[in-house]
Protein backbone atom coordinates (compact mmCIF):
# COMPACT_ATOMS: atom_id res chain seq x y z
CA UNK A 1 0.00 0.00 0.00
CA UNK A 2 1.11 3.43 -0.81
CA UNK A 3 1.38 5.54 2.13
CA UNK A 4 1.54 8.61 -0.15
CA UNK A 5 -2.57 8.15 -0.99
CA UNK A 6 -3.25 9.22 2.80
CA UNK A 7 -0.91 12.27 2.19
CA UNK A 8 -2.68 15.72 2.27
CA UNK A 9 -2.44 19.25 2.79
CA UNK A 10 -5.20 20.87 5.75
CA UNK A 11 -5.12 24.37 5.37
CA UNK A 12 -4.63 26.08 8.59
CA UNK A 13 -7.96 28.02 9.18
CA UNK A 14 -9.81 24.67 8.77
CA UNK A 15 -8.43 23.58 11.75
CA UNK A 16 -11.37 23.88 15.21
CA UNK A 17 -9.31 25.53 17.55
CA UNK A 18 -11.64 25.21 20.26
CA UNK A 19 -15.02 22.72 20.40
CA UNK A 20 -18.13 23.64 18.92
CA UNK A 21 -20.65 25.00 21.42
CA UNK A 22 -23.24 22.94 21.96
CA UNK A 23 -21.09 20.32 21.42
CA UNK A 24 -23.60 18.54 18.91
CA UNK A 25 -23.05 21.25 16.17
CA UNK A 26 -19.69 19.64 15.53
CA UNK A 27 -19.11 19.12 11.81
CA UNK A 28 -20.26 15.80 10.80
CA UNK A 29 -18.46 14.68 7.38
CA UNK A 30 -20.88 12.43 5.78
CA UNK A 31 -20.12 10.22 2.61
CA UNK A 32 -23.05 8.70 1.25
CA UNK A 33 -22.59 5.34 -0.40
CA UNK A 34 -25.14 5.60 -2.51
CA UNK A 35 -24.34 8.53 -4.72
CA UNK A 36 -20.50 8.63 -3.92
CA UNK A 37 -20.76 11.92 -2.91
CA UNK A 38 -19.49 13.86 0.36
CA UNK A 39 -20.97 16.89 2.21
CA UNK A 40 -20.85 18.24 5.83
CA UNK A 41 -23.59 18.66 8.36
CA UNK A 42 -23.97 18.79 11.85
CA UNK A 43 -23.06 15.70 14.34
CA UNK A 44 -26.38 16.18 16.17
CA UNK A 45 -28.03 14.90 12.37
CA UNK A 46 -25.99 11.75 13.08
CA UNK A 47 -28.88 9.52 13.22
CA UNK A 48 -30.16 10.69 9.65
CA UNK A 49 -26.93 8.88 8.09
CA UNK A 50 -26.83 5.79 10.47
CA UNK A 51 -28.62 2.27 8.49
CA UNK A 52 -31.30 0.89 10.94
CA UNK A 53 -30.45 -0.93 14.02
CA UNK A 54 -26.34 -0.02 13.76
CA UNK A 55 -24.96 -0.58 16.58
CA UNK A 56 -22.86 2.73 18.73
CA UNK A 57 -19.78 2.15 20.90
CA UNK A 58 -19.53 5.09 23.15
CA UNK A 59 -16.01 5.47 24.80
CA UNK A 60 -15.98 6.33 28.30
CA UNK A 61 -12.64 6.60 28.51
CA UNK A 62 -11.22 9.76 30.33
CA UNK A 63 -8.57 11.95 29.01
CA UNK A 64 -5.96 12.49 31.47
CA UNK A 65 -3.13 15.91 31.87
CA UNK A 66 -0.51 12.65 30.70
CA UNK A 67 2.23 15.29 29.28
CA UNK A 68 4.58 15.99 31.74
CA UNK A 69 7.68 18.20 32.69
CA UNK A 70 10.00 15.96 35.14
CA UNK A 71 13.22 17.02 36.53
CA UNK A 72 16.24 14.40 36.03
CA UNK A 73 18.65 13.57 38.88
CA UNK A 74 21.01 16.31 37.23
CA UNK A 75 18.76 19.07 37.43
CA UNK A 76 17.67 18.83 33.52
CA UNK A 77 14.27 18.94 32.27
CA UNK A 78 12.29 15.80 30.25
CA UNK A 79 8.95 16.20 28.69
CA UNK A 80 7.09 12.62 29.67
CA UNK A 81 3.87 11.59 27.70
CA UNK A 82 2.45 8.81 30.03
CA UNK A 83 0.57 5.88 29.07
CA UNK A 84 -2.21 5.77 31.07
CA UNK A 85 -3.54 3.02 30.03
CA UNK A 86 -0.35 1.00 30.85
CA UNK A 87 -0.25 0.58 34.22
CA UNK A 88 1.37 -2.69 35.42
CA UNK A 89 -1.02 -2.06 38.56
CA UNK A 90 1.00 -4.93 40.95
CA UNK A 91 4.40 -3.99 40.50
CA UNK A 92 3.49 0.56 39.79
CA UNK A 93 4.68 0.24 36.75
CA UNK A 94 4.11 2.49 33.91
CA UNK A 95 5.27 3.22 30.50
CA UNK A 96 5.72 6.43 29.25
CA UNK A 97 7.69 8.57 26.13
CA UNK A 98 10.35 10.99 26.73
CA UNK A 99 12.12 14.07 24.74
CA UNK A 100 15.16 13.48 25.93
CA UNK A 101 18.22 10.50 26.56
CA UNK A 102 18.23 8.99 30.20
CA UNK A 103 19.21 6.04 31.46
CA UNK A 104 17.88 2.97 32.80
CA UNK A 105 17.95 3.09 36.53
CA UNK A 106 17.88 7.12 36.63
CA UNK A 107 15.12 8.90 38.67
CA UNK A 108 12.74 11.58 37.31
CA UNK A 109 11.01 13.87 39.79
CA UNK A 110 7.54 15.26 39.97
CA UNK A 111 8.71 17.33 42.74
CA UNK A 112 11.31 16.87 45.54
CA UNK A 113 9.34 13.80 46.83
CA UNK A 114 7.71 11.92 44.44
CA UNK A 115 9.60 10.23 41.66
CA UNK A 116 9.98 7.38 39.08
CA UNK A 117 12.82 5.11 38.88
CA UNK A 118 13.46 4.40 35.02
CA UNK A 119 13.60 0.55 35.14
CA UNK A 120 13.56 -0.70 31.69
CA UNK A 121 13.88 0.68 27.55
CA UNK A 122 12.55 -0.28 24.51
CA UNK A 123 13.34 2.05 21.98
CA UNK A 124 12.14 5.30 23.03
CA UNK A 125 9.54 3.60 25.51
CA UNK A 126 10.43 3.80 29.37
CA UNK A 127 9.09 2.09 31.84
CA UNK A 128 9.29 3.89 35.24
CA UNK A 129 8.24 2.50 38.65
CA UNK A 130 7.03 4.32 41.53
CA UNK A 131 6.66 3.77 45.48
CA UNK A 132 3.30 5.72 46.19
CA UNK A 133 -0.28 5.19 45.36
CA UNK A 134 -1.66 4.80 41.54
CA UNK A 135 -4.32 7.90 43.42
CA UNK A 136 -1.32 10.00 44.22
CA UNK A 137 -0.02 9.38 40.52
CA UNK A 138 -3.18 10.70 39.18
CA UNK A 139 -3.07 13.66 41.79
CA UNK A 140 0.63 14.33 40.18
CA UNK A 141 -0.80 14.05 36.95
CA UNK A 142 -3.80 16.51 37.46
CA UNK A 143 -1.16 18.85 39.47
CA UNK A 144 1.70 18.84 37.05
CA UNK A 145 0.13 17.53 33.94
CA UNK A 146 -1.13 18.84 30.50
CA UNK A 147 -3.87 17.68 28.18
CA UNK A 148 -1.85 15.74 25.35
CA UNK A 149 -3.91 17.92 22.97
CA UNK A 150 -2.97 17.26 18.90
CA UNK A 151 -0.17 19.72 17.73
CA UNK A 152 -3.06 22.19 15.88
CA UNK A 153 -4.78 22.80 18.76
CA UNK A 154 -1.35 23.71 20.85
CA UNK A 155 -2.21 27.98 19.57
CA UNK A 156 -5.53 27.51 21.12
CA UNK A 157 -6.94 30.26 23.31
CA UNK A 158 -8.48 27.80 26.13
CA UNK A 159 -7.10 27.73 29.36
CA UNK A 160 -5.57 24.32 31.24
CA UNK A 161 -8.81 24.04 33.15
CA UNK A 162 -11.06 24.38 29.75
CA UNK A 163 -8.97 22.02 27.80
CA UNK A 164 -9.92 19.82 30.59
CA UNK A 165 -13.19 19.52 30.51
CA UNK A 166 -13.52 19.94 27.28
CA UNK A 167 -11.14 17.90 25.63
CA UNK A 168 -13.66 14.92 26.26
CA UNK A 169 -15.92 13.42 25.02
CA UNK A 170 -19.38 14.00 27.04
CA UNK A 171 -19.35 10.25 28.10
CA UNK A 172 -15.68 10.63 29.77
CA UNK A 173 -15.76 8.56 33.23
CA UNK A 174 -13.25 6.08 33.71
CA UNK A 175 -9.21 7.39 33.58
CA UNK A 176 -7.20 5.97 31.10
CA UNK A 177 -7.08 8.14 28.16
CA UNK A 178 -3.97 10.16 26.67
CA UNK A 179 -6.38 11.47 23.60
CA UNK A 180 -9.54 11.68 23.16
CA UNK A 181 -11.50 9.65 20.56
CA UNK A 182 -12.26 11.96 17.09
Amino acid sequence: MDKNLYDYKLLENLLAKKPAVPRDFSKLFVYDTKTNKIFFDKFLNLNKYLPQNSFLVLNNTKVMPARVTLKKENGGLIKALFFVNEFFKNSKQIKFLIDKKINVGEKVFFNKQDFLKIVSQDKNIFTGKFDFSIERFYFLLEKYGQMPIPLYLRKTSLEKRDLFKKYQTIFAQKKGSIAAPT
